[in-house]
């Protein structure tokens, strides 16, 4: 870890930059006067290397959300937060976090978008494991992962599979 330290570009560049104000103190030692160009342009120096380490500090910052967030369980429905990556009728999958695997739970469709944004999905399945499936997530809203995932098509063959009732 230490010698990967040493030999990243970015602490050579951090050693060049230190040596401009150095190489500067030399050429005007402290009882001269400094140019203001210089002055100037050392400002604007440093103004700009903080505004990109800003920058890069701020898109570098790997920060974890769930892309649909889970509102709340009501009625038979999960409302998710807005996202452009929900459309009416689109499916989705429910997944539960449990540290670094995720296991599907089961599937879902966006039956609206009210006027706020906000998707109502209705879990897909039959009616009796639908209430379990759907108390399930209630209680453990905060594992939860849901992502856009296949067509009717692909679940139809999936249930067929599964030996159930296909869906259309």
């Amino acid at each position: 870890m230490l010698k990967n330290y040493f030999k990243d570009w970015s602490n050579y560049l951090s050693f060049a930059i230190a040596l401009v104000p150095t190489i500067l103190l030399y050429i005007y030692p402290s009882g001269t006067k400094v140019p203001f160009f210089v002055f100037v342009v050392l400002l604007f120096c440093f103004v700009l290397s903080l505004w990109l380490n800003v920058k890069f500090f701020l898109d570098s910052r790997d920060e974890y959300r769930p892309a649909i967030e889970l509102l709340q369980c009501s009625q038979g429905r999960i409302l998710c937060r807005p996202n452009n990556l929900l459309t009416h009728h689109s499916i989705v999958a429910f997944y539960e976090n449990n540290g670094k695997l995720e296991n599907r739970i089961c599937y879902g469709y966006v039956e609206t978008i009210n006027s706020m944004g906000i998707a109502q999905i209705l879990l897909y399945s039959d009616t009796s494991s639908s209430k379990k499936l759907f108390s399930y997530i209630s209680s453990k809203r905060d594992k939860i992962i849901v992502k856009p995932t296949v067509t009717i098509e692909t679940i139809n063959d999936f249930l067929k599979a599964e030996g159930e009732v296909p869906y259309v």
